[in-house]
This record gives C-alpha cells, structure tokens and sequence, in this order.
C-alpha cells in the first residue's frame, strides 16, 4: 500500500502528482510488480481499479473519478477539488499500439474536462517495452516529470544484497 504523508496538497494537479508517485513507489519497490506478476491479465483497466482502490484508502478532499467520459471519450482518471481545479491522469500500457498518439488524445480530455492539468502515466514489463518508450519519448521530444511518469513493473530486479550499481536501483 502506497504511503502518503498525510498533508492535503494545495491543488488538484499537486495531489494527483502525490498519488501517483506513490503508486509508482509501491509498484516499483513495494512490491507491487510482484502482485501484478501474480494477476491472469493485466490491462489498463485492471491497473486503474488497482488504483482507485489504493487512492481511496487515504480520505482526502479530492475526488477521485474514473472513466470520466465529459466529451469524446472517458479519460482514465480526474482528480478534483470543485469544478476549477481538476487534472486528468491517462495510464497507458507500453505495449499499447496507440500510444504514440498519447499527446493528441490528452489535449482531447483537457479540452473536454475543461483543465490544462494533466498526468500520463506509461507502465512498462520489459526491457524491450522500455527501450520502445524511451525511442517514443525522443521521437516526440518530451521527458520524464511531473506530466509523464514512467512505471517499471519488471520483476527481475536484483535484491537490495546484490545491487552493484545505480542502474540496478
């Protein structure tokens, strides 16, 4: 379970940065990957019920929605506090054929939830999904930060006694 320090955040895109990073935290080194590696299938939909699930374990004054479908098409998640402050969060799989069209779609979900705030959120299972994302993020002259987060749910990592170098961390 993703820990948060308890403070209310100041905004709506503040907040969804928190909860997203520590999403990330628990997946990438919590064991989360290791929970996904146990699930059937694992699909968009499964990582956002996932979590929803872990954001609505801490109250806060933001609501959390998702599948949010204000115009054409229902983004993964908004997170808001009152109609004026609300950031869409989209995940995407690496794997998923669409996604180098990622930008145009989430103009399309600011535009129709009104908001210019917004979180991409790229989850990734191999080394090959990785080096695809990283030539995409090149191609499309954008980085890593506090708009696009990228989630290694690889289960290979070497154990705390074993890691060498800040690579492996």
């Amino acid at each position: 379970i993703p820990t948060f320090d308890g403070v209310e955040a100041e905004n709506s895109f503040k907040e969804s940065n928190r909860r997203v990073r520590g999403f990330k935290r628990w997946i990438e080194h919590q064991e989360g990957n290791a929970f996904l590696a146990q699930m059937k299938k694992i699909d968009e939909n499964s990582l956002q019920i996932l979590f929803k699930g872990l954001c609505s374990i801490q109250e806060s004054l933001y609501r959390i929605d998702r599948e949010v479908n204000n115009g054409r098409g229902p983004v993964d998640f908004v997170i808001s506090k009152g109609s004026n402050d609300s950031t869409i969060i989209e995940f995407k799989l690496a794997s998923n054929s669409s996604l180098k069209n990622i930008l145009y779609q989430v103009e399309v979900y600011k535009a129709a939830n009104n908001t210019q705030n917004y979180i991409i959120v790229i989850f990734y299972f191999t080394s090959e999904e990785k080096t695809k994302v990283d030539t995409l993020l090149t191609e499309l002259n954008i980085s890593v930060g506090e708009h696009l987060y990228l989630v290694d749910c690889r289960t290979n990592k070497p154990s705390a006694s074993k890691v060498k170098n800040k690579i492996d961390l």
